[in-house]
């Protein structure tokens, strides 16, 4: 279920568990 969201003013994917990159 991946998803394209913006996050801190940039936009990321949202991996299967829903969490940014990095985390």
């Amino acid at each position: 279920m991946n998803a394209t969201f913006t996050y801190h003013d940039e936009t990321v994917t949202f991996d299967d568990r829903g969490d940014p990159p990095g985390r």
